[in-house]
């Protein structure tokens, strides 16, 4: 056995000594990437009940200043872009996004949605998307053309404005459940416009046991 792994076999025989409490805080966008990562969080809660854990909802700009005032020990955004002054786990789950639309327009008989079938119709879109230009490389030349009506930050509340008004919301697939009986549809972007997730934590604050606990067993799934 390595010392390395007797360090590490001794820390966790510590750990399961020792009652592991206090609090485990997560922000995160709205992502299926979620479900990974509250997977993990239940397992840990089971093993430790004495840890509570807080889930933070917010923009990537808003995890970053949790993060530096020390609120959050983890954050978990979407897209490319990591600073440097962050350790990060790149997680697997990959978000897709498309078009959220109601089933009787002549738009949900199309297959995929194309910039040029946008232009001209009244769109909400992600605030924090449209702050960061995650769409500018996708609609490319039809960008002064679009109708952008609005912006969002939860995609529950923009869903209930696409149900009761003539507008389509820009979101993520898999957010918003299209049951059988639904107003709404989705189709995805053509070309396919894709945002990885990952999870990212400050390289100047020493970890809680809690959230060290979380990370060895997310890498242990991820990795």
């Amino acid at each position: 056995m390595t010392v390395t792994k007797i360090i590490d076999k001794t820390t966790e025989n510590l750990q399961t000594l020792t009652p592991i409490s206090g609090s485990l805080d997560i922000g995160a966008g709205e992502s299926q990437g979620m479900r990974l990562i509250t997977r993990v969080l239940g397992q840990l809660q089971a093993d430790y009940p004495e840890v509570a854990i807080h889930l933070h909802s917010g923009a990537a700009g808003r995890i970053a200043n949790q993060l530096a005032d020390g609120q959050l020990d983890f954050g978990i955004i979407m897209g490319n872009q990591v600073s440097s002054q962050y350790s990060a786990l790149k997680l697997a789950h990959t978000d897709s996004w498309g078009i959220l639309l109601p089933k009787n327009t002549a738009l949900a008989q199309k297959a995929v949605i194309t910039p040029q079938d946008l232009v001209g119709q009244p769109l909400i879109v992600s605030e924090q998307a449209m702050n960061e230009h995650r769409f500018q490389n996708w609609w490319q030349n039809v960008s002064d053309q679009l109708q952008i009506v609005g912006t969002y930050d939860l995609i529950f509340n923009a869903h209930l404005l696409v149900t009761t008004s003539n507008c389509y919301a820009l979101a993520f697939d898999n957010l918003v459940p299209i049951e059988d009986n639904s107003l709404l549809t989705f189709r995805p972007l053509s070309p396919a416009l894709n945002e990885s997730t990952t999870l990212i934590w400050s390289k100047d604050r020493q970890l809680s046991s809690a959230a060290q606990i979380f990370l060895k067993r997310l890498k242990s799934i991820t990795e």
